[in-house]
């Protein structure tokens, strides 16, 4: 992107899309987001492309929509129609929260959908009635026949923001001061909830939920993401807390909601933590770098290393590039290098001003 233009090329260096509208790449699919009233009304759209330009299926796009990526062959699409009504009005209680109709769509690559009711908002209507009945046990036992009870907040909406991976997804909004990010199973169930943006870093345990914690720069706090939706891998995300990076884990204690979260669904704590669907995630700690497996126990470290890309990776030593296999040991020596590091399937060996491109050959 370069003054709000965006050019996606195919390996062969074609052009697929060129214009000002945002765009990404997934799945052998490209899929723009396009503002279709500029003047700020928010109407958009979410099409997806087959390489060769041909439209294969076009929707209209949630105002805060993320352009999620392909994931087993699905991604996630978000839509919602809502009103706000007074609920028993004439029956002694003034209480009112909103309805509507919120649902996550499942897009396959020939265009299909399927649609699921949003679970965060089934559970919001749950607690909304529970609330109105309760309300009306209290006009009905009160001297003066009624309950003068605001109700709930207006919803919320979570948006997806990935793409099922590993039979869960993430979900969230960041509307205002409401941080929350939600952990949701493939079978659109509710694994955990925590409101991220009070999330106090602690040097030792990772974060601590406190009331008092929220300021402006917490909204912009990040997550680990691939450039096509932010990253889980199964239950897990990688937060950015304070300065460091934090792997986080919902399934180590489901059923966590805001008011409950803290240091146990921390798995690890480094300067930077990068996820990928390789066994091994790569680390920094300081100076070194490394890797740790998928519960958060460190494997082994380096003076330089990359990501690993189909069960190898290159590490760096005393100026020298090795490629490594997953039990951490040299197979190949490449060399002298500045840095390593991996573009795509591509191995990166750094020398002065030239950097050298390494293809595993099988």
């Amino acid at each position: 992107m370069e003054h709000k233009s965006y050019t996606l090329f195919d390996p062969q260096g074609n052009v697929l899309y060129e214009g000002d509208q945002q765009v990404r790449a997934s799945g052998g699919m490209y899929i723009v987001l396009t503002e279709k009233d500029p003047l700020g009304e928010g109407q958009r759209e979410i099409a997806y492309h087959r390489t060769d330009g041909t439209l294969v299926q076009a929707l209209p796009a949630h105002s805060w929509a993320f352009i999620n990526g392909f994931y087993d062959g699905v991604s996630q699409v978000y839509r919602a129609e809502y009103d706000d009504v007074l609920v028993g009005q004439g029956e002694g209680v003034g209480y009112s929260y909103s309805t509507g109709s919120y649902q996550i769509g499942e897009v396959d690559a020939a265009g299909n959908i399927e649609w699921h009711e949003d679970p965060l908002y089934t559970r919001y209507l749950e607690r909304a009635e529970e609330e109105y009945q309760s309300a009306v046990e209290e006009a009905a036992g009160g001297e003066d026949g009624f309950a003068n009870i605001a109700g709930t907040d207006s919803y919320y909406t979570r948006l997806p923001l990935s793409t099922v991976n590993h039979g869960y997804y993430a979900a969230g909004t960041f509307e205002y001061d409401a941080g929350w990010i939600t952990m949701c199973t493939d079978t659109y169930e509710i694994l955990g909830e925590c409101d991220f943006y009070h999330a106090e870093p602690d040097a030792e345990k990772g974060f601590v939920y406190s009331e008092d914690y929220f300021d402006e720069q917490n909204s912009f706090r990040s997550f680990y993401h691939d450039g096509a939706y932010f990253y889980n891998y199964g239950s897990n995300m990688v937060w950015t807390v304070g300065e460091r990076d934090v792997l986080v884990d919902f399934a180590l204690y489901p059923g966590m909601d805001t008011e409950t979260a803290d240091n146990r669904i921390v798995k690890a704590v480094y300067d930077r933590i990068y996820m990928s669907d390789e066994n091994y995630w790569l680390v920094q700690d300081g100076e070194s770098w490394g890797y740790i497996d998928h519960d958060g126990q460190e494997s082994a470290m380096f003076e330089d290393a990359s990501g690993f890309c189909h069960g190898y990776a290159l590490v760096g030593e005393e100026g020298t590039a090795y490629l490594i296999d997953e039990t951490f040991e040299k197979v190949q020596d490449l060399g002298e290098a500045d840095s390593v590091s991996t573009i795509g399937e591509l191995f990166v060996v750094t020398r002065g001003d030239t950097k050298y491109f390494y293809r595993l050959v099988q």
